[in-house]
């Protein structure tokens, strides 16, 4: 059994923070832009109500099964993988400052909820499917001891 000395304990800890920061990455920056757009809706249309509440999440429901059935077919061929490091270079929560607005045009409450929440996933899906496209595109090596593969 190897000495437990500072060092190793070091990078123990190193590396099981870049397991959990791996892991949080895309649950966190949608977590935060969920609220953002959540917030926007509520301080311009008032607190929601039943129907307000159902439209909001239906949003971004709707949202994520569009974006999940345009790419069904690459699904089939999919495993869990470990995600590009890029992803950790989340400014994606960020879109959902300027996209959350949309739902304020709408004409009442529960469109906009609807479209608060449906322009917020729409783009922050696309914002991160986007920072790993350019991963791909321009080789970004974060971590030079992983070999990420494009995605086919």
């Amino acid at each position: 059994m190897p000495a437990i000395t500072e060092e190793v304990v070091r990078l123990h800890l190193r590396s099981g923070q870049a397991h959990v920061t791996g892991l949080m990455a895309v649950p966190y920056g949608y977590t935060a832009s969920f609220w953002a757009a959540s917030s926007i809706a509520s301080h311009h249309f008032g607190p929601p109500g039943d129907g307000e509440i159902i439209a909001f999440v239906s949003g971004a429901v709707i949202a994520f099964i569009l974006l999940a059935y345009w790419s069904r077919s690459e699904q089939a061929e999919r495993v869990p993988r470990p995600v590009h490091a890029a992803v950790i270079l989340n400014v994606a929560p960020m879109v959902s400052l300027v996209l959350a607005p949309l739902g304020t045009l709408m004409p009442d409450s529960i469109s906009g909820y609807l479209m608060t929440s449906f322009a917020v996933t729409l783009g922050y899906l696309l914002s991160l499917t986007a920072i790993l496209h350019l991963a791909f595109r321009f080789d970004w090596k974060l971590d030079p001891g992983i070999d990420y593969q494009p995605l086919r």
